[in-house]
């Protein structure tokens, strides 16, 4: 693995885990893109994939709700590890 590819991949490590440490807190801190200039779209995608399964690894179950429309279109809008939340602003029964 070049040294590239190892920094991006160690950035994204830190971030997942910040951002994993900050969940429920209400603290905010300062965009990652501002912090770690080279952090993509794309990275930002792997934070959230890891955040995933890392919330599911402690026993969360993630809930996600869809757009207007059928269910059968899969066009999720928003996915909450709360379900209590979810449920209230659900589209679909």
């Amino acid at each position: 693995m070049n040294y590239l590819r190892w920094a991006t991949h160690r950035v994204i490590d830190l971030i997942t885990r910040e951002v994993f440490s900050l969940l429920g807190t209400g603290q905010q801190v300062a965009p990652f893109s501002v912090r770690y200039p080279g952090f993509s779209l794309v990275d930002a995608y792997e934070v959230v994939a890891r955040l995933g399964h890392m919330r599911r690894a402690r026993g969360e179950n993630p809930v996600t709700t869809y757009a207007a429309g059928s269910v059968e279109q899969h066009t999720p809008i928003r996915t909450s590890h709360r379900p209590e939340k979810a449920a209230r602003h659900s589209r679909h029964p």
